[in-house]
């Protein structure tokens, strides 16, 4: 003999009713996680998101160029709104590449904070993202003081990031400086690059190491007056 299979009768005249209290329970659970989610992200500093802005300034792009930016979450395209919470300039990456045919020993990348339409009246905040050590702080060490970097060959890409460390100290410059606590607008400039041999670019001139100049760096160029090249903070 054999046994025979045979699927169950499917009874489609009556098909069975869900429990709208059921359905509710879950309808209410699901919202009270949700409300719970969204505490526990502003209570970690994080807020809603919301939308953020950055402008990449073209300056120095002929020496380092900025290729991309990228947040935790995402890569961020320039002049483009974009969603993040509260936090999202902390591990904020600003990926360059040397362009410029020489070793690169140091960058400043500069992040300026303009103030909004419903911020209070003031001069805009401006934080640097370095890589190196900058020579025009260094007139008083001597060469084999210099902290010593690993150069960033010709063709070579790198990233800056702002660590969690320093984004406390943003965080708290920003703060004494009466900036709301979401920030949604940056601008990104190159403003500084030394090179191996000693020389630097400085807000589009070229320098040379002078001990007797005021700032241990001199201009290339013959006939102009020397601008300061020094920057809040330093």
């Amino acid at each position: 003999m054999f046994a025979s299979f045979r699927p169950a009768a499917l009874n489609l005249s009556a098909p069975k009713q869900v429990s709208y209290h059921l359905v509710a329970a879950v309808l209410r659970a699901f919202a009270i996680l949700s409300v719970l989610c969204l505490t526990l992200g502003i209570a970690m500093g994080q807020g809603p998101e919301k939308n953020r802005l950055i402008y990449r300034s073209l300056d120095g792009h002929a020496l380092v160029k900025i290729l991309a930016v990228k947040t935790k979450k995402q890569v961020v395209k320039y002049v483009q709104e974009f969603l993040e919470d509260d936090d999202w300039l902390n591990g904020l990456t600003v990926v360059l590449a040397n362009t410029s045919g020489k070793p690169v020993t140091h960058i400043d990348v500069e992040l300026t904070f303009p103030r909004r339409e419903n911020q209070s009246q003031g001069l805009p905040a401006v934080w640097d993202l370095e890589y190196g050590t900058s020579p025009f702080q260094e007139k008083t060490l001597t060469a084999g003081e210099r902290p010593q970097v690993k150069p960033i060959l010709p063709g070579e890409t790198f990233e800056l990031t702002i660590p969690e460390i320093t984004y406390d100290g943003l965080k708290r410059f920003l703060k004494d400086v009466n900036f709301p606590e979401s920030v949604g607008y940056v601008e990104l400039r190159v403003t500084e690059i030394t090179f191996s041999d000693g020389t630097a670019w400085n807000n589009g001139r070229m320098y040379r190491p002078d001990p007797g100049a005021r700032f241990g760096m001199s201009p290339i160029e013959v006939g102009k007056p020397e601008i300061s090249p020094c920057r809040a903070g330093r």
